[in-house]
């Protein structure tokens, strides 16, 4: 028998009450109940503490109702999951670029780049816009055309 890793993924089959819960959350956040969705989130999280779309959820959660310090922590702890996923670090950057961290909010868009050049080079433009950094931006705004056509810049 072959023990599992501590990386190892558990069988989808094994986490199917935290799926359902996490879809329980999902809907919570939909109707406005950001309260309920929160204590979801974190019953999903007590048991199944590596879902990462759950500390996700938590984090914008805690976010929408200001709670910026729990928000940001729980995004944190979804980057220690998934370092590489750039969904967490677009929204990280976009948090701290609104709240006027700037260094931090350039440093995750940098590494969301890596994964989604699109979307982090439209982010920033949009920084190095607010920074009256215009020729940054428009070199920005082209990477994110060229990486990926579709984009709004």
């Amino acid at each position: 028998m072959v023990e599992p890793t501590a990386d190892a993924r558990p069988d989808p089959k094994d986490r199917i009450e935290s799926y359902e819960q996490h879809k329980q959350g999902l809907a919570l956040r939909r109707a406005g109940r950001d309260e309920e969705a929160v204590a979801q989130f974190r019953k999903v999280l007590a048991t199944n503490p590596r879902m990462l779309d759950a500390w996700q959820m938590l984090g914008l959660t805690l976010l929408r109702l200001g709670r910026s310090e729990e928000g940001l922590a729980a995004l944190g702890k979804a980057v220690e999951i998934a370092p590489d996923r750039a969904e967490t670090h677009l929204t990280l950057a976009r948090v701290h670029g609104l709240d006027g961290r700037t260094d931090l909010a350039i440093e995750h868009a940098e590494l969301a780049a890596r994964r989604n050049p699109g979307k982090a080079y439209e982010v920033l433009a949009q920084l190095m816009m607010d920074r009256g950094q215009l020729d940054a931006a428009a070199d920005y705004a082209r990477r994110s055309l060229a990486a990926d056509d579709q984009a709004v810049m």
